[in-house]
């Protein structure tokens, strides 16, 4: 961006407002206006300002398509057509069997006469507004013959305050509020609400370092903050700074939140924006001084003129996050188009004429050799004498949770060797290239781990030469567990899952001190020792774990807190921690809850215990003196058990 405005100028890097005026002119009763819909970017607040400018407000209906809606949508806009209403049909793709009755709609607009030789009469006044998601099903006549528009969401903070400050006089006075605490607050707390609405859509970009869930907040969102901030004002003497957090943080973004960090992450960050230290003279919101709120006697004019000189890069600072931030950005659009440049290039089995390898040659070499890597499956049989201990009338915890983890390991094992076997014979042409091979067949191509045995395996992000070295490593942990009996030290990534040995750990805890189960917290102690190796014996309670990552952090192994990361620095290994179950434990609040992961995604499928399938647990690290743990939760800080190469 910076490189355009120096050689073509600041016009070519800014996003210009949208206003739906100038669209409304190109519109008339015989064509439609079709929003093509974007993530982060909702169209209808547009429409509604539209309307309300225009008189229109009370002649607007809106409908979201979906089953049973289509017969309801028909008979407004025959309605429409005759009063000279708007109709507001949302959502289009969500009806696909209802787009060819749209179609024929729409042709019917377009013809000035009927079959019977009447003339085909609109209101000139009527207009009919279709929002769609991008779907191959949408009528193209409707395309050719529509006014077409799409509302991107702005990127940069920058763009993405200017716009709201555009769009708020269309919901709400900037000149006025009513009540004791006067029309220069509400300004005031009225941008920095911009500004929060602008900095949840910004974290997005910083993939899960922002958010867990990437979450598509709109207009909407930023227009109920500040009308319930009006309201609010208007009402209540004193700034009621709780009630506007909750009903911004929990009732109105929230609602759409679903992870529960996510949630602790964004009553984290509007803390920075409804506060009182917000009204301060001259306050900051970041730490070098470049994002000030500006004070509350200005117009709306004014803080326009103060955004616009808001630089067009946003340094990762002010989010509150680590500048090793930028590389997470870098590296996943790096991945991004390397994913997509394999997968569209040719498959050439014939070797190209230039005396190497074929691509059948190097599938076929790749498949030999994993074969011939790949460890057996685990049996009961090879078990040594202190595999599977009884305590009592029960077997120990532990020994249930690895019979638990050969029946998974054993099931991926299996896999591979049907997999590999048969595709080398479907290359030899004995057998049919299945579409299952096929896909195999590119996968190992472009060393990426195919789909069929991916469906069945553990959680990774690992390219395939660096998943199999994983999978081996995985295996031959558990078969040592199987030989030797239960390892001195835990490795948390070689559990296929890790929640499971989790709960034995908690049993045998419970079973030996007679404590309900249902009662046990977990407590943690870093040691000293980066390598397992250094620890000899068990500990008397809970288990040595090793393996685990800091990813957005470092950690200061002598001090025994998170430090910042060194530069270009974006994971770090803990020492060895001591997982202990105790009752009724409550974390220390000066400590940082931090969130533990199977990979660097954190996304995952929601689980019937609520969790995401991504997630293992909460590991409580201490931080340094006179820091708080929101510092923590603003960077992303998270631990993660399997890296991605």
């Amino acid at each position: 961006a910076l490189f355009v405005e120096k050689k073509f100028g600041r016009q070519f890097v800014e996003n210009p407002p949208v206003r739906l005026e100038s669209i409304y002119a190109d519109t008339n009763c015989r064509l439609p206006a079709v929003f093509i819909l974007s993530s982060g970017a909702d169209p209808t607040g547009l429409v509604y300002a539209l309307a309300k400018k225009m008189n229109y407000s009370e002649r607007l209906s809106t409908i979201s398509l979906g089953q049973g809606q289509g017969p309801k949508a028909m008979k407004m806009i025959e309605n429409a057509k005759k009063s000279g209403d708007w109709v507001m049909l949302q959502n289009c793709h969500l009806a696909k069997s209802w787009m060819i009755t749209l179609e024929s709609i729409c042709n019917e607009m377009a013809i000035l006469t009927l079959e019977d030789g009447r003339p085909n009469k609109i209101h000139d006044d009527f207009r009919l507004y279709l929002t769609s998601m991008p779907a191959n099903y949408f009528p193209v006549p409707v395309l050719q013959n529509s006014v077409k528009m799409t509302v991107e969401p702005p990127r940069g903070l920058r763009a993405n305050i200017l716009r709201t400050l555009t769009l708020l006089p269309d919901w709400t006075s900037f000149d006025d509020c009513e009540g004791a605490n006067g029309v220069e607050i509400f300004r005031r707390l009225a941008f920095s609400t911009c500004f929060f609405h602008a900095m949840v859509q910004e974290r997005v970009r910083f993939g899960p370092l922002g958010w867990n869930i990437p979450y598509e907040f709109n207009d909407s969102d930023v227009e109920a903050s500040i009308l319930l901030l009006k309201m609010f004002l208007e009402e209540q003497p004193d700034i009621p700074w709780d009630s506007l957090h909750f009903m911004s943080a929990v009732v109105g973004y929230g609602g759409r939140v679903t992870d529960f960090l996510d949630e602790r992450c964004i009553e984290t960050v509007l803390r920075r924006f409804y506060s009182p230290e917000v009204l301060d003279k001259g306050h900051m919101f970041d730490d070098k001084g470049v994002y000030a709120l500006p004070p509350g006697s200005g117009s709306l004019d004014d803080f326009k003129a103060y955004v616009i000189g808001l630089p067009l890069v946003d340094p990762p600072s002010v989010f509150g996050m680590h500048p090793n931030a930028t590389i997470t950005v870098e590296t996943a659009q790096t991945k991004y188009v390397m994913h997509t440049c394999l997968s569209i290039q040719p498959r050439d089995a014939s070797g190209g004429g230039g005396g190497g390898k074929t691509t059948d040659e190097v599938v076929t070499e790749l498949a030999v050799g994993i074969a011939d890597r790949f460890p057996p499956v685990l049996t009961h049989e090879e078990a040594g004498p202190l595999a599977f201990v009884m305590r009592g009338e029960y077997m120990d915890s532990l020994s249930t949770a690895l019979k638990q983890e050969m029946v998974r390991y054993n099931r991926v094992v299996r896999k591979l060797e049907t997999t590999l076997f048969d595709i080398q014979r479907a290359i030899r042409g004995e057998v049919l290239m299945s579409a299952e091979l096929d896909e195999q067949y590119t996968a190992m191509n472009n060393n990426q781990v195919p789909a069929n045995w991916a469906n069945v395996a553990f959680p990774s992000l690992k390219p395939l030469a660096s998943w199999v070295t994983d999978m081996i490593a995985r295996v031959e942990f558990m078969r040592l567990w199987l030989h030797n009996g239960e390892p001195v030290s835990f490795w948390l990534g070689g559990f296929f899952f890790p929640q499971g040995f989790m709960t034995g750990v908690s049993q045998n805890y419970s079973r030996k001190y007679k404590v309900a189960i249902d009662t046990l917290k977990w407590a943690f102690k870093c040691t000293q020792h980066e390598t397992h190796e250094a620890i000899t014996e068990q500990p008397e309670d809970g288990v040595w774990i090793f393996g685990c990552y800091m990813d957005g952090a470092s950690f200061d192994v002598d001090n025994g807190y998170i430090i910042e990361s060194k530069p270009a620095q974006n994971f770090k290994l803990l020492p060895v921690i001591q997982f202990l179950p105790k009752a009724n434990h409550v974390p220390a609040k000066e400590n940082y809850e931090t969130p533990c992961y199977k990979t660097t995604a954190r996304f995952g499928m929601l689980s019937t215990t609520g969790m995401s399938t991504n997630y293992v647990l909460n590991i409580e690290l201490k931080c340094p003196p006179g820091v708080s743990p929101n510092k923590w939760v603003l960077m992303g800080v998270a631990c993660v058990v399997n890296l991605d190469d």
